[in-house]
């Protein structure tokens, strides 16, 4: 499902009016889960980012068999960070895999969504230099001052990195811009042009448009423990349908290892479904795939890492942290 324009418009409103609690109050919640034909439990699975690493074994779980032998039929429904939390909202993703912090929001926004898993954990962000930018050749984050760069939107992880890093540099509201894109081709398309300078993201990206020569990159190091990629759950859906939960997670860090171990199956996916170049698929195997989680596993100081992260993810960074509880999905349906 490619969510309509008019729709990422409405989800900037409802992010900055608090509608997305209106929309979980007013029915917008789950109801039984469905099956399909041959009697196995549907799973729809809503993801932040069109052919992303992080999420292959989802989205190409059909080349790659991830669900196979399971009681399981996977539909994958395409979003986008700022649209992510409208979709759980109204009912049309039963997983949503996203920012872990952005998941946390949503849920004290008032979304049933309950964060289970980690799925990335490593802030693995580069800083993506657009070599028609007024800012071409800045190889340090301080070179960027005055710059205008490009998010998806509010509460997107590279919209709250360079929100901490504004705050380490002193920067203030006048010392950069920041212009939300919507969705992913978006983004890089302004990048490409040089109507945005930069932009924060993940090391795809970063290759990819280093190997186009449409622009360069600089890493930039782990501010805080955290969680950059995590799994939510809708609420109703993880009541009514644990065990099925339970076995999407079993499948799926199962294909990680898989991947891991068998890294040609990942670059294959890469070069010959989403149109990769072979030079950065195996980058992305080397470097990036090895940051996968295998296990799910949210550790208490990452824990607290999202906390801290919530408040401005939520538009309120004036008030505390909450307190973040993950369960532990293995003891799903137990």
């Amino acid at each position: 499902m490619k969510l309509t324009k008019r729709l990422l418009r409405l989800a900037s409103v409802v992010a900055a009016t608090g509608m997305i609690a209106v929309l979980a109050a007013c029915g917008g919640g789950g109801g039984a889960a469905s099956a399909s034909g041959d009697g196995k439990v549907t799973i729809r699975v809503a993801t932040a980012v069109d052919n992303y690493y992080g999420y292959m074994p989802v989205i190409a779980h059909e080349q790659l068999g991830t669900f196979q032998g399971t009681n399981l039929a996977i539909e994958v429904v395409s979003a986008t960070t700022p649209t992510i939390g409208q979709v759980l909202a109204a009912n049309q993703a039963d997983i949503a895999m996203a920012g872990a912090g952005a998941l946390i929001a949503q849920e004290q926004a008032g979304v049933p969504v309950k964060l289970v898993a980690g799925l990335v954990g490593a802030w693995d962000y580069y800083v993506i230099v657009s070599k028609n930018g007024k800012y071409a050749g800045a190889s340090r984050i301080e070179d960027l001052k005055g710059a205008n760069f490009g998010i998806t939107g509010k509460g997107s992880p590279g919209n709250y990195l360079l929100s901490q890093y504004a705050e380490k540099l002193g920067w203030g509201p006048n010392d950069y811009t920041e212009t939300a894109l919507g969705d992913v081709g978006s983004l890089f398309a302004a990048i490409t042009s040089g109507s945005v300078d930069a932009t924060l993201w993940a090391a795809d990206q970063a290759y990819i448009t280093e190997a186009s020569g449409v622009a360069t990159h600089f890493q930039l190091p782990d501010i805080t423990p955290n969680v950059l990629q995590g799994l939510g759950v809708s609420k109703d859906f993880l009541q009514e349908q644990p065990a099925a939960v339970k076995e999407f997670l079993t499948a799926y860090f199962a294909k990680v290892k898989d991947l891991q171990s068998n890294p040609q199956q990942f670059t294959k996916i890469l070069v010959d479904s989403w149109g990769v170049d072979p030079v950065v698929a195996d980058k992305l195997a080397q470097n990036q795939l090895p940051q996968m989680s295998t296990s799910g596993e949210i550790t208490t100081e990452q824990t607290q890492g999202l906390a801290r992260s919530v408040p401005f993810l939520s538009g309120k960074p004036d008030t505390a942290p909450p307190t973040v509880d993950v369960p532990s999905w293995q003891n799903l349906g137990s």
